[in-house]
């Protein structure tokens, strides 16, 4: 076996040949006392023999294959078979080459008892400094160390050494804790840990050789069980898809251990639980830094009032602002349920900042004035709209009402209470809009364009950006509960793209936007775009999220063509490459400049709109939308 020059190993390996030079010593003092003791000279060539053939027998004896900071029975096992053959083999040096030395023959059985309490005992006292702080006590480490039962337990690799594998190991160790997994090997990057063991579990080398070397594990695993540890770095979870590539190839399942950092485990020892890897976590894309600093002197000591703050972009922002230390939060939210929600989570997590419920719609012209003159709010996010494509089709009158009247009352109440900044969470269905949703939010921007031309105190910024991951009534969540039903996966069409982005991502941008807006003159009447990568085929989406699952699409569950809906396009966009010009360009943000117009321009038109509403007249209320949004609205679906 060659023994690889590493730093730690090397540092061990010192640290064992002194532990070994003092042990022979102290068990020569203890056998013969110190007055007893052998002449200088002979003591030395006895202690010396020890020495040089510990230097040849240690590395042999796989006594550094094991990292110190996990070292269980097994380990010490590895010690005791290299100190016996140490001992054996010094006392047969020493008899060869000079018989005349006075070894007594206790000496040697001393020197084992002596060698074994050294060695281990450097070991355990780094495991327990490591283990302090954790409350546990050696003796439950040394029995759940002493034997592993893999009867009947489903064979995993584990991908990541470190400690969030030792602690699977453990826990896989001990039948209460885990049951269903036995570790057989674990799966490493980095050259320094290959050919090492972790608690008896070898590592068998890089993640990119793993399809040809599981086949020659016996047993074969049946799953790749990534560690926490790993998942959160962004730089590994950027490379998710490759990672998920090699999976498939290597025909065996990718799924994820949360590790020490959740403290879920079913069982609440803190152990941790095996789970699918998220949809966000395959779609991720290189987080953006984000400069806080203009974003906190935005939020910092002010008043933030966010309208749909249960809704799941608007329980975000509240999320995100909340660490940012404003003076007041008002959640504004006309479902009494997900204002409940939202105002529990955040008056744990408030800190100083008074948080105020409000219950309250859009759509009360007069109570949202109220609301503003009360609490007279610096910043306001306005993410309340109906969204879902379908239900607006269904229900124009509705959508217009809330989309644009909504936001209309939003936004004067802004201009009265002389807010600093009003923040319109736009949509990229507002690009050239082929349905009632997508147009409602076009003329939402064009209502913030004209008023932030005109407003001499508020500032008015549209926020555009595509579909988030995980949102209410979103794609995710219902491929999730299709795929646990046991399928059918309905998807509109083979060809069909749509752009996603995870809620935080969305919402650090969308808080970025606004504070790089607000100071700037320049960016009156602009909308920003957020970066959202690359269009995603909602059907590679569909297999992957089927495939996480450990399932195959196609065998175990069924993909069903259902085809587009009213009001659906094939591919979305982020902006009108004919009628909109990108005008400036920052980290995961494009400014563009779109038709808008002034504000006093709209007004006679919003007013037929109202009456139109307020009448019920669903086709001129249609054709009025339209005409309003000119230039994009060719392609919005016709209604009886």
């Amino acid at each position: 076996m060659r023994f690889k020059i590493v730093p730690n190993r090397l540092a061990a390996f010192a640290y064992d040949l002194t532990a070994t030079m003092i042990a022979v010593a102290l068990a020569f003092a203890a056998r013969l006392g110190v007055d007893g003791l052998p002449e200088a000279g002979a003591l030395f060539r006895m202690v010396g023999a020890f020495v040089v053939v510990a230097v040849v027998i240690y590395p042999l004896s796989r006594m550094y294959n094991a990292s110190w900071r996990y070292t269980s029975l097994r380990e010490l096992s590895a010690i005791i078979r290299g100190v016996t053959l140490t001992v054996l083999s010094a006392v047969l040096v020493i008899f060869m080459f000079d018989r005349a030395l006075p070894l007594p023959r206790t000496v040697p059985v001393i020197a084992w008892f002596f060698l074994i309490v050294c060695l281990g005992a450097g070991r355990l006292a780094l495991r327990e400094i490591r283990e302090f702080g954790k409350g546990e006590t050696l003796l439950p480490r040394f029995r759940r160390a002493a034997g592993v039962q893999t009867g009947g337990r489903r064979p995993v690799l584990l991908y990541g050494f470190g400690d969030d594998a030792e602690l699977f190991i453990r826990s896989a160790e001990n039948k209460r804790r885990s049951s269903d997994h036995q570790p057989i090997a674990i799966v490493d990057d980095h050259p320094k840990n290959w050919g090492r063991q972790l608690r008896g579990v070898p590592v068998i080398g890089p993640l990119e050789q793993l399809p040809e070397k599981i086949g020659r594990l016996n047993p074969r695993p049946e799953r790749l069980i990534i560690m926490n540890d790993l998942m959160v770095r962004p730089t590994f979870r950027a490379s998710m898809q490759q990672l998920l590539t090699i999976a498939e190839k290597a025909g065996i399942e990718a799924a994820r251990f949360t590790g020490v950092g959740d403290l879920i485990s079913p069982v609440g020892d803190g152990a941790g639980e095996i789970r699918a890897i998220d949809t966000e976590a395959v779609l991720h894309r290189s987080s953006v830094m984000l400069d806080l600093s203009g974003i906190e002197q935005m939020i910092r000591g002010n008043t933030v009032l966010i309208t749909g703050a249960g809704g799941s972009i608007g329980s975000e922002i509240a999320r995100q602002i909340a660490p940012l230390r404003p003076d007041r939060i008002v959640l504004l939210e006309n479902s009494e349920f997900a204002l409940y929600r939202i105002d529990m989570e955040m008056r744990a997590a408030a800190g100083e900042s008074v948080i105020e419920p409000v219950l309250c719609d859009i759509k009360e012209a007069e109570a949202i004035r109220r609301i503003f003159a009360q609490y007279r709010p610096d910043v306001v996010f306005h993410a309340a709209a109906l969204k879902h494509v379908p239900l607006v089709e269904m229900n124009p009158l509705e959508g217009i009402r809330t989309n644009i009247f909504g936001t209309l009352n939003v936004a004067r109440a802004s201009v009265e209470a002389r807010v600093q900044a009003f923040v319109q969470i736009s949509t990229d269905k507002a690009v050239r809009p082929s349905n009632v949703m997508g147009a409602t939010k076009r003329l939402g921007e064009m209502i913030c364009q004209g008023l932030d031309v005109e407003s001499a105190e508020t500032r008015f910024i549209a926020v555009r950006f595509g579909n988030v991951l995980g949102s209410t009534g979103s794609v995710v969540p219902l491929f999730r509960r299709q795929i646990a039903q046991g399928g059918p996966v309905t998807v509109t069409s083979p060809e069909v793209t749509r752009y996603f982005m995870t809620i935080q991502e969305a919402v650090q941008l969308v808080l970025k936007a606004s504070a790089h807006s607000i100071s700037r003159p320049d960016m009156r009447g602009k909308i920003f775009v957020l970066d959202m990568g690359d269009p995603v085929h909602i059907i590679e989406l569909a297999r992957k999220m089927i495939r996480l699952e450990g399932l195959e699409p196609g065998r175990d569950v069924e993909i069903r063509f259902i085809g587009l809906r009213p009001g659906e396009k094939m591919h979305e966009e982020l902006f009108d490459p004919v009628d909109e010009m990108a005008v400036q360009e920052t980290d995961g943000l494009t400014v563009i400049e779109a038709a808008g117009g002034r504000f006093h321009d709209l007004e006679r038109q919003l007013d037929l709109l109202a009456k139109a509403v307020a009448g019920r007249n669903a086709p001129l209320a249609l054709d009025l939308l339209r005409s309003a949004i000119a230039g994009s609205s060719d392609r919005m679906s016709e209604r009886a």
